[in-house]
């Protein structure tokens, strides 16, 4: 059950980000975006699905970073319902091409517990929010106070309510068969 959509979390809105995180520049590695996110006004918390020691001495120096525990699935997918976006955006510096090309299931979690996703321009990603019906795609971190503030956030929670059921393996298991027809013809 997900919480009202008309629900106001926090001003400016609370973003949270769980998965994967690294210190090698790859697409994991994100301290310099989370720099600029709460740089910029905004809070982000942390989700790491293990826990990297530089994110915690990131967050000692950064405030309104904060890096949680490792939790099981099923109490992350309790906490993340009370943020007010999901980040899906990723370092590109490295691996551009590959971010255009996939899906991180990261984006299928914040929407099935209610979040729009925030990304950065990765074009796989920015075909599955459709344009703004699910989240957003920044072209850039300048002014994030400024562009979220814009967001009628209420409305696209509804938005993404209406279109959980389609987002199911099972809703679109036919698409799946489909593709195997045709490698396998």
């Amino acid at each position: 059950m997900l919480p009202p959509a008309e629900r106001r979390n926090g001003h400016p809105p609370r973003l949270v980000y769980q998965g994967t995180l690294s210190t090698n520049g790859g697409h994991y590695d994100l301290r310099e975006i989370f720099r600029a996110i709460v740089g910029g006004g905004l809070s982000l918390d942390v989700y790491p699905s293990r826990h990297v020691p530089a994110y915690s001495e990131l967050a000692a120096e950064l405030t309104g970073l904060r890096v949680h525990a490792t939790l099981p699935r099923s109490r992350l997918l309790a906490e993340l319902p009370e943020y007010d976006f999901g980040w899906a955006g990723f370092n590109s510096a490295l691996n551009g091409p590959h971010l255009d090309t996939c899906l991180p299931n990261k984006a299928y979690e914040y929407l099935g517990c209610g979040l729009p996703v925030l990304t950065l321009q990765h074009r796989a990603l920015v075909r599955l929010l459709g344009d703004g019906c699910l989240g957003l795609s920044l072209a850039s971190l300048k002014d994030l106070v400024g562009q979220l503030a814009a967001v009628d956030v209420a409305a696209l929670r509804r938005r993404i309510a209406a279109a959980r059921p389609e987002l199911t393996v099972e809703a679109n298991i036919h698409r799946l068969a489909g593709l195997y027809e045709v490698v396998a013809t």
